[in-house]
């Protein structure tokens, strides 16, 4: 059965969303750990990525980073609203965790990446993928989406 996906990467939280034939609706994707219930049968993926080895590239995201208390732990290990910065012109700085830098934009593609390999479907069963792009940084924004997702099965063509 191919899936068609859609993820709206967030600010503050994300949604990976799948489009069911039967009720002709979108049905948001339960991905424990990493998913919050909404309680109205919706769930949220808090936009969090806590770097846990900075060298091994070991991570938790979304409602894991809150569940293991992460997101109230002191120092740079935390990125949260990294979107914010994704393709804007200024950069900041790089963290260093462990002696090895991270950027905002290391993190948001180390996140996505993370989410797409949590999808409980093969690439090949997926037949459609959208990602949302805020209008308001479009083109920096759509380039570093473009780095993010090298390497991925192409897009099938309409």
């Amino acid at each position: 059965m191919p899936y068609k996906l859609a993820i709206d990467f967030g600010i503050t939280n994300s949604v990976i969303a799948r489009w069911d034939e039967s009720s002709a609706a979108g049905q948001t994707l339960n991905l424990p750990p990493l998913t919050l219930s909404t309680g109205f049968g919706a769930f949220l993926i808090p936009t969090l990525l806590y770097v846990k080895n900075g060298q091994t590239g070991e991570i938790a995201l979304g409602q894991a980073v809150r569940a293991e208390g992460l997101d109230l732990q002191p120092g740079n290990r935390l990125f949260r609203n990294f979107k914010r910065t994704i393709g804007a012109e200024s950069i900041l700085e790089s963290r260093i965790i462990d002696g090895v830098p991270w950027t905002e934009e290391q993190a948001g593609q180390t996140f996505l990446r993370r989410l797409l390999a949590s999808l409980p479907y093969q690439a090949e069963e997926i037949e459609q993928l959208v990602i949302t792009v805020p209008v308001a940084a479009f083109d920096g924004y759509t380039a570093w989406l473009s780095r993010s997702l090298e390497g991925l099965p192409a897009e099938k063509s309409a």
